[in-house]
C-alpha cells in the first residue's frame, strides 16, 4: 500500500469560520462586513451537501407585534429547558434577521399561512428556486456573498482539532482532501458552525456526513455541552396509523412498549414506516453572543444547545441559523480586532499530526473506519435512540467501550478513508456523550424518551444536563434553567417531536 505523506501548510486569519451551512455562511459574511480576515473551512463543498441546504427551506419569520406570544411558544414547546436569554435575543433579532437575507442575494417569499399542525409557526420565510429542496436558494447566495466579499473557502477540507493555549481557543488543524496538505490556522477567533449528528444512528434523513465533528472539537478543547440528550426523531405515527386502522395501531402501539420494557434493548415498532434521526437540540453551551466558556470561541446553529430545550418549532431551526449566524460573526469579529495573535503550541500540533499519519500506516490486524461507523450506528438505534431505559443505554456504553479498544487498530489506505477515521473517532466519543446525558435525566420531556421515567418531573428536572472535560474525563453535572420571564411550566408537557407527529404516553 502506498502511503499519502502529509504536507504541513500554516494560514493565519482573523476568524475562522468551521462549517460551509447556512450558520457558517452567515457567520463568514458577518464577520468579513466588520473588516476583518475571514478564512472558512468546509469538509464538503460549502453551500452544498449540507443540512441547510438539503432542506425544505421553509424557516419561522415574525411581526412585531407577534414577539410576546412566540416566547411562550418557543419556551413552552421546549419543555422550560431553553435558556430563555437566548429565546429573548433569538425573537427579538428574526424580526429584522430574515427579512435582510433580501440584501444579500436570496430570493425570499414572505409568506402567511393557516397550517395544520400549531407546532408551526404561520408567518414563514421561504427562498425561491431549486424545486423541492429550497435550502439550495438560501445556502448558494450566502456563498456567491462571501466569496464577493472577500471570505477565503477552502472546500474538501476536515478540522481535526481545536488548538489551545491557557483555556483560549487559538486555531485549529485540519486536512486539505484533495492536496493532501496538513493545515495548521491560526487564529484570533474561530466559530463553530458544523451542524449536527442525526447521522451517528442507523436511520437519519440528514446528509450521511452531519455526524457531530463540531460537538467533539469543542469538548475536547474544554468546552461545555449543554442537553445532548435531547434529539429529534422524525416519526411518521399518522402514516403508521392509517396503515394499520386506528385499532390495531393502538393494540401494535402498546404490546412494543411492553415488549421494550421487557426486554431493555431495541424499539422494533414503526415496521415499515421507521423513524429517522432529525435534529440536535442540545450542543455547545453559548450565551447571547455566541461566546462559549473557552476565549475566542464562538459557535452558532445546530451544533449549539440551550435555545430551544427539550423540543423544537418547525422552522424555527432555519432562522436560528440566520439569528445566531450573524450574531456570532460579528462578536467573532469584534474580538478578533482587540486581540493579538498567540502563538500556536507546536508540540499540539507535532502530536496531532502524528495522530493523523499514525492512521495511514499498516498494521497486521487493521479496522476500517466503515466498519467503526457502521457498529456505532447500530449500538445508537438499537440502545439510545426514540425510547430509552437504564439498562439499554448502560448496554450500549458497554459496546461503546469495546469498540474503543478496536478503534487504536484504525487505519486509512487514503485521504478519504483518514477523514473517515477522523470522523470515527468524534462519532465514538459523541456516541458515549448522548448516552450519558440520556443516563443522567432520569425523567421523560419533549424529544426525551425514558421508558423507565416515563413521566416529566418538574419538581426536580427544571435543569439543564451539562458535559464538560476536566483533567482528561468527562464530568457530567446538572444546572438550573436560566428563567427570565416564564418561570414555571403550569403542566407537564407532552413526549416527542412537536412537528413530526407525537407519541402520546
Amino acid at each position: 500500500m502506498r502511503i499519502p505523506k502529509i504536507q504541513e501548510k500554516a494560514i493565519t486569519t482573523d476568524v475562522l469560520v468551521i462549517g460551509g451551512g447556512g450558520a457558517g455562511l452567515r457567520a463568514a459574511i458577518e464577520a468579513k462586513r466588520e473588516d476583518v480576515d475571514v478564512v472558512l473551512i468546509s469538509e464538503s463543498r460549502a453551500g452544498y451537501a449540507n443540512s441547510t441546504a438539503t432542506s425544505i427551506g421553509w424557516a419561522t419569520y415574525l411581526r412585531k407585534e407577534q414577539k410576546e406570544g412566540f416566547f411562550s411558544r418557543v419556551v413552552e414547546e421546549g419543555g422550560y429547558l431553553s435558556n430563555q436569554r437566548l429565546v429573548k435575543v433569538f425573537i427579538d433579532d428574526v424580526v429584522s434577521r430574515m427579512p435582510e437575507l433580501r440584501d444579500l442575494g436570496v430570493d425570499l417569499e414572505l409568506r402567511h399561512a393557516k397550517l395544520e399542525f400549531p407546532q408551526v409557526n404561520e408567518d414563514q420565510c421561504i427562498p425561491r428556486g431549486h424545486g423541492e429542496v429550497r435550502g439550495m436558494g438560501l445556502t448558494k447566495p450566502l456563498r456567491d456573498k462571501a466569496q464577493n466579499i472577500g471570505v477565503k473557502i477552502l472546500d474538501r477540507t476536515i478540522v481535526t482539532r481545536l488548538l489551545t493555549s491557557e483555556k483560549k481557543v487559538v486555531g485549529a488543524t485540519a486536512i486539505d482532501l484533495e492536496k493532501g496538505d496538513f493545515l495548521t490556522v491560526s487564529a484570533k477567533s474561530i466559530i463553530l458552525a458544523t451542524g449536527g449528528a442525526a447521522s451517528i444512528y442507523l436511520r437519519s434523513n440528514n446528509p450521511r456526513g452531519i455526524a457531530g465533528d463540531g460537538f467533539v472539537l469543542a469538548y475536547q478543547a474544554g468546552a461545555e455541552l449543554v442537553d445532548m440528550e435531547f434529539v429529534i426523531f422524525c416519526v411518521p405515527i399518522p402514516q403508521t396509523e392509517k396503515k394499520l386502522g386506528p385499532d390495531l395501531f393502538k393494540k401494535r402501539m402498546k404490546q412494543a412498549t411492553k415488549e421494550l420494557k421487557r426486554k431493555d434493548e431495541r424499539w422494533d415498532f414503526f415496521t415499515g414506516f421507521p423513524p429517522e434521526a432529525h435534529y440536535f437540540l442540545g450542543g455547545v453551551k453559548i450565551d447571547e453572543e455566541c461566546k462559549t466558556i473557552l476565549d475566542n470561541l464562538y459557535a452558532a446553529g445546530e451544533v449549539t444547545g440551550g435555545l430551544f430545550g427539550a423540543s423544537r418549532l418547525g422552522g424555527s431551526a432555519l432562522a436560528d441559523i440566520i439569528v445566531f449566524g450573524t450574531r456570532a460573526g460579528s462578536s467573532a469579529a469584534q474580538n478578533a480586532k482587540n486581540k493579538k495573535q498567540i502563538d500556536l503550541n507546536l508540540n499540539e500540533v507535532r502530536k496531532e499530526k502524528e495522530r493523523l499519519q499514525d492512521m495511514l500506516q499498516e498494521r497486521e490486524n487493521e479496522i476500517f473506519p466503515d466498519f467503526l461507523q457502521g457498529e456505532i450506528r447500530a449500538i445508537m438505534w438499537n440502545y439510545a435512540a426514540i425510547a430509552r431505559t437504564e439498562k439499554a443505554l448502560n448496554r450500549g456504553l458497554e459496546k461503546l467501550e469495546k469498540l474503543r479498544e478496536q478503534a487504536s487498530l484504525l487505519q486509512a489506505q487514503n485521504l478519504k478513508q483518514l477523514k473517515e477515521a477522523v470522523k470515527a473517532i468524534n462519532m465514538l466519543d459523541l456516541a458515549q456523550i448522548v448516552i450519558r446525558a440520556a443516563l443522567e435525566r432520569t425523567e421523560s420531556r419533549g424529544a426525551h424518551w425514558r421508558l423507565d421515567y416515563p413521566s416529566p418531573d418538574n419538581t426536580n428536572w427544571l435543569k439543564n444536563v451539562i458535559i464538560h472535560k476536566v483533567a482528561g474525563k468527562m464530568r457530567v453535572a446538572k444546572n438550573p434553567v436560566i428563567m427570565t420571564q416564564l418561570r414555571s411550566p403550569d403542566a407537564p408537557r407532552r413526549i416527542g417531536t412537536g412537528w413530526s407527529g407525537y407519541i402520546s404516553i
